[in-house]
């Protein structure tokens, strides 16, 4: 498979479920699930399909689980399947790592456990912008504290003005619980 022009690299079961912190039966069942939804093709086998071999998971079918799951969690969706078909039309953009330099592992470390943290928190954030795409039309704000959040909620914003909405307004969360 490629992405954006370049060999895009595909997961064992092992490492995938690692990723996802699922026993391997478990991603067994979700591989299943996705592939229903996705296409047979989004999963490769690592036989060619020849009938011995296993799921290999892209990064991009790691960041849609990840984010599937959270809608079930959260109460947001109630099934895994529902949730990836709300994150269907939601594109998954997995953000390049630059080389780290010599000696710094530590560092590298750390870069990594922030990358995975706002990757996660991203994937929450598409997660609530697919269900309010799922509301329906004729449900009203709770409030709104600015055009953009009155967009998002009707349904007139491109997901990245509803993201930044979202971030708006967890920054302005955050703010006021600090300041308690």
């Amino acid at each position: 498979m490629t992405l954006f022009g370049r060999a895009e690299l595909l997961l064992p079961p092992r490492e995938a479920a690692s990723q996802l912190g699922v026993a391997p039966s478990t991603l067994r069942r979700l591989a299943t699930v996705y592939a229903s939804v996705y296409g047979p093709d989004s999963l490769p086998w690592s036989d060619g399909g020849k009938g011995g071999g296993s799921r290999l998971w892209t990064g991009e079918a790691v960041e849609r689980t990840r984010a599937a799951r959270g809608l079930v969690e959260s109460g947001r969706a109630s099934s895994f399947e529902l949730a990836l078909r709300m994150l269907k039309d939601a594109p998954v953009q997995l953000p390049a790592l630059a080389e780290a330099p010599a000696g710094d592992g530590a560092a590298l470390a750390d870069l990594r456990d922030e990358v995975e943290r706002l990757r996660a928190e991203l994937a929450d954030l598409r997660g609530e912008v697919a269900s309010m795409k799922a509301l329906p039309a004729s449900s009203e704000p709770e409030r709104s504290q600015d055009a953009s959040e009155t967009a998002a909620l009707e349904g007139r914003a491109e997901p990245e003005q509803v993201a930044d909405g979202l971030l708006v307004q967890s920054a302005r969360w955050l703010e006021q619980i600090i300041r308690r």
